[in-house]
């Protein structure tokens, strides 16, 4: 028989939950259960670690299964509503076993899901709007939206929702049509178009973004356009690399411009209070 083990997160347990979860997996496989008003450890989501809950509410379920081969097997399930005690917030949890388990299956989850659950080596902060405070509003939703779907492997979503977020920066910059190709010293007039293609050339052609910067948005593009029309699920790190160049993009259409404007500002007030100071 297989040795099973419980993990809560076992791709990106620390070392203090996966103690946590061998211990739960232990009480199960002993039969021993939690008690209302116990006082057990577990992530709790708003103090991102572990902490001490106490046990609300209990149900147990645990007996025999026959498989479709009539294969008997034990199974012990308890779901527990906990409260966290420092800060009082409150979760659910279900600890679900079986004699068949494989070392690699989750047998303990924790609802809602906690920060560090969410967590894994490919997972993305989105930008904070502290420091990034001229994104427009429509498109902070629409990149939001992007990071959501990235984080939960919703790969081919993410990527319609990279070429969405390069769509709403030309609607934001009333970006409508432009260039089928950029303008270059062999094609001064290039025709024009009012697709997603032209649009990006317009960025450049407009001298809103350098040539070579409007030429990588084009990856996007094709990143949104293979998801949309051949359902192709991109490579995660392609995804991860197009994010981060459209958080630079960000930077320079609308963060580096109004905090340039902003420099100039105080220059110029800072210039004018002299001036006065000096005709006194």
């Amino acid at each position: 028989m297989a040795l099973p083990l419980c993990f809560i997160d076992h791709l990106t347990l620390t070392d203090e939950k996966l103690i946590t979860s061998i211990i739960m997996f232990q009480r199960l496989q002993k039969g021993e259960t939690n008690e209302k008003g116990e006082i057990l450890k577990s992530q709790c989501r708003e103090c991102k670690r572990s902490t001490n809950h106490k046990v609300l509410e209990l149900h147990i379920e645990d007996g025999k299964l026959e498989d479709e081969v009539n294969n008997t097997f034990d199974f012990h399930n308890q779901y527990s509503i906990v409260k966290c005690m420092g800060c009082d917030c409150v979760s659910y949890i279900s600890e679900l076993w079986d004699s068949e388990m494989l070392p690699d299956q989750d047998g303990v989850a924790l609802y809602p899901e906690s920060h560090e659950q969410k967590r894994g080596i490919y997972f993305r902060e989105p930008l904070s709007w502290d420091k990034a405070i001229y994104i427009p509003d429509r498109i902070k939703k629409v990149y939001k939206e992007v990071i959501n779907t990235f984080n939960d492997k919703s790969h081919l979503l993410c990527s319609v929702g990279i070429r969405a977020v390069i769509e709403a920066i030309c609607v934001e910059k009333n970006i409508t049509e432009g260039p089928i190709e950029i303008p270059s010293s062999t094609n001064p007039s290039p025709k024009t178009s009012t697709n997603l293609q032209a649009k990006i050339n317009g960025l450049a052609s407009k001298g809103l973004l350098s040539p070579e910067h409007a030429e990588i948005l084009h990856e996007h593009r094709f990143l949104g356009n293979e998801a949309v029309h051949e359902f192709t699920h991109p490579n995660r790190d392609v995804l991860s690399l197009a994010i981060d160049i459209i958080e630079h993009t960000f930077d320079n259409l609308f963060e580096i411009p109004e905090k340039g404007k902003e420099i100039k500002a105080q220059r110029t007030k800072k210039a004018k209070t002299k001036k006065k100071k000096t005709k006194k």
